[in-house]
This record gives structure tokens, sequence and C-alpha cells, in this order.
């Protein structure tokens, strides 16, 4: 991490920064522990505090609001992996295309949550805020990610074909709903948005994920989810 960064951090270990709470994300991390939900939005670096932006290459940053009921081994977290990643949900008969982050149980539905990807020398710049602290993690990517990712992406949303034997195979042999998840089952948002200069949430997407709780995370939050434009 820079040192413009480290200067200001709390604490820190290889990989990860843990730095006071960011005034700009505050509406969405409110949002996140009302709903008991996470929520993701991505944000432009120049609308971050000065100290911040000169030691962030990226154009734009992705925020991840992770309610504090959500357990997080950081170290696992922020480890430098961006991993592709059809999750089969049988319960909901579902895949979603995930991009999980490093090797904990966090994830994001690229579709949503693609912006950062862009502007940057293959790297994701990451603010997780969780239990009143926020933890900085870049995470590396390559070309042949994004390749594998839209390979994965074809047999996913629309495009999956439910298996009922497989499914049964899964739930009542394996005891899990979700195949091909780590040992736990991936922390994915319930809804995406974008943060202005101001921190207001706007350009609401639910996620198609239903495991998410999209749903219940509209009926705790109505007016951040009415904010469209």
């Amino acid at each position: 991490m820079n040192q413009a960064i480290n200067r200001n951090a709390c604490r820190q270990s290889d990989g990860i920064v843990i730095v006071d709470n960011v005034a700009l994300f505050d509406e969405l991390a409110t949002c996140a522990e009302h709903a008991g939900l996470t929520a993701c939005a991505a944000v432009a670096t120049v609308f971050l505090p000065k100290e911040l932006q000169q030691a962030i290459s990226e154009t734009h940053v992705l925020a991840f609001a992770i309610p504090a009921n959500e357990e997080i081994d950081w170290d696992a977290q922020a480890a430098d992996l961006l991993v592709p990643h059809n999750e089969f949900d049988f319960e909901h008969r579902q895949a979603t295309s995930l991009f999980l982050l490093g090797n904990g149980p966090v994830a994001f539905e690229p579709k949503y949550g693609f912006q950062p990807l862009f502007g940057s020398d293959g790297s994701l710049f990451v603010f997780f805020l969780h239990r009143d602290l926020t933890y900085l993690v870049r995470y590396s990517w390559s070309e042949r990610f994004l390749n594998t990712w839209e390979a994965l992406d074809a047999s996913a949303g629309e495009n999956y074909q439910h298996d009922d034997e497989r499914a049964a195979r899964s739930i009542l042999v394996l005891g899990s709903p979700v195949s091909g998840a780590a040992d736990d089952i991936a922390i994915a948002p319930a809804a995406y948005f974008e943060i202005g200069s101001d921190g207001r949430l706007s350009q609401y997407f639910a996620s198609a994920r239903i495991r998410s709780r999209p749903d219940l995370f509209v009926e705790r939050c109505p007016d951040a989810c009415s904010w469209n434009d």
C-alpha cells in the first residue's frame, strides 16, 4: 500500500490496511446495517479525501458495507486473488456469475460492479466497511481473468440448466444447497449503487442473486433504492 495511506493507518498487515471510517460511505454503511445485508457501491477516486486520492491510482474504487453480524477472516479476505466463479444455488434453482475477492467470503456480481475494473492497470481497489472499521485491499487481475469470466457467464443467469439429480446429491448427501462454494457460501451484495461527491447513493441496481435477499433490502431501505439517476 502507498505510504500516504500507511501513515494514516491505525493497523496494517500484509495486503491490508485498516483506517478510520470515511464519511463519504456513511449512507452506504447505514443502509447495510439497517437492512442486515451487504451493499456495494462504486465511487470515483476524486470524491475520496485528498490523502486517499494521492495513494490510489485507480480511477474508481468499490466499497462493500458488510453488516456486523457477518464474520470475516480478514487475512483470508485480503489474499491477492480475484476469482471468476459460477455459484450454483440448487435451492433457488439459479446460477450466478460472481467475482470472489481473496480467500474470504465476500464476492460481487461483475455486471453491477464492473466500472472500477476500467481505468486501472490490472488492479481493483476495495474499501470494506465492517464493525466501524474500514479495510483497504488491492486485488490484481489480468485479461485472462476477464476472458474466463465471460466464458463462465455464458452458462449463468437465464442460460442455467437445472439438474435435479445433481441438486439432490448436493443438498441431501453433501448437506449444502450451493455447489462450487468454499467452506462458506459467498457473501454477495443485495444492492448495488454509485456514490456521488456528497455521499448520496444513486444508480440503484437490485442483485439478481436470490440468496442475497434484494427484496428484503428494498423493504428495509426503500429511500436508498428509489434513486436511479
